[in-house]
Formats: structure tokens, sequence, C-alpha cells
């Protein structure tokens, strides 16, 4: 069943991203793409958010070669402190012992959290700054 209406997603954005550029965007969907890169552009370890130790590299609009966000720009260490911790939370956190039924609830609850409007018009502006449209 999850893997049936996955789709829809993308097949909204895609829609969505035609639509929202800059200029077309609803306010909101560009205050939660503002809020979702300012939140999400440092490295993920040992549950938090922290900065690289090489810094940050800009983001670059295709469509006018402007940076519109910056991500970190994770360096060797980085990337080790990263899987050691990925390697301790799998080992520890029990995933793997779960059932299926148990895994794939967990996976339907995050693939309705990026369903929800907010969420996923926010997206379509992130792709659209992306994508230069």
């Amino acid at each position: 069943e999850m893997l049936r209406t996955l789709p829809s997603l993308p097949l909204r954005c895609r829609a969505l991203s035609r639509s929202f550029s800059e200029l077309a965007a609803p306010q909101e969907a560009i205050a939660k793409a503002d809020e979702i890169i300012s939140r999400t552009s440092r490295l993920f370890i040992d549950n938090q958010y922290v900065e690289a130790e090489a810094g940050r590299l800009p983001v670059l609009s295709p469509r006018d070669g402007k940076p519109f966000a910056s991500i970190a720009h994770a360096s060797a260490g980085d990337v080790d402190r990263a899987v050691q911790s990925a390697r301790r939370c799998f080992d520890n956190d029990g995933w793997p012992q779960q059932d299926v039924k148990a895994r794939a609830e967990i996976l339907k609850r995050i693939a309705e959290s990026l369903r929800k409007p907010e969420v996923s018009d926010a997206l379509c502006v992130i792709e659209s700054r992306d994508c230069g449209k």
C-alpha cells in the first residue's frame, strides 16, 4: 500500500514547481522553505545539526547564478563521525530488530509528514529554486 501511494508527492511537486517561482509561490511556502533551508543546511551527526569542519558551500540558482542557500562542506573527519554515529545508532537503537510492520509504520508516518501541504509546498519551492524555475 505504501509503495503505491509514494509517487503522489513527486507528481504533486512537479505540477506545483511549474507554478512555484519566487513570484508565484504562496508567501507561507516561501517562508517555510527558508526555515527548512536554515534548519537543515548543517550536517546531522549524533542526532543534532552541527557545522562542518570545512565550512560552507554556496548553492547557486541556475536562473540567475546567485546563491540562494549555503550547505555544509563535509570534511573526511565529518564523514567519519557521521558513519560512526550511524553505525552506533543502527547497532543500538533496535531498528534491525523491529519487525517489518513496525518499520513500515515509521516509514508511512514519514511519508505522511512529507505529504502535508505546508511541507510539500515548501519542498517544491526549494526544488524550484534549485532547478532555476
